[in-house]
């Protein structure tokens, strides 16, 4: 563990190998922090986030993961699904129709 934290935070190893459990685990939440950066570099976005991207409701969002042809998402526990981003917008053209009148 020593030597992935080295990796992550560029410190010397003699200071990491001193370090806690819990200044570890703080130092590599830090790194992953900076390395996510935004929320426009995460992979994945909640419904709520997906919706609000999107400009439609949550309810409609929730409809799309519910149906035969879902948005690509993952399941995490029993309940939450967060939807792939880079495949939202594709997703959601697919899905457009048009009405001409």
């Amino acid at each position: 563990m020593d030597n992935t934290a080295t990796v992550l935070c560029c410190k010397e190893p003699e200071i990491i190998s001193k370090m806690t459990g819990a200044e570890l685990l703080d130092m590599l939440a830090d790194a992953v922090s900076r390395r996510i950066g935004s929320a426009e570099e995460t992979l994945y976005m909640s419904v709520d986030e997906a919706a609000a991207w999107a400009r439609i409701g949550q309810n409609t969002m929730r409809e799309y993961l519910n149906s035969a042809d879902p948005p690509p998402h993952i399941l995490v526990g029993k309940n939450t699904r967060l939807i792939q981003r880079a495949a939202l917008p594709a997703y959601l053209e697919s899905k457009q129709e048009v009405v001409l009148k």
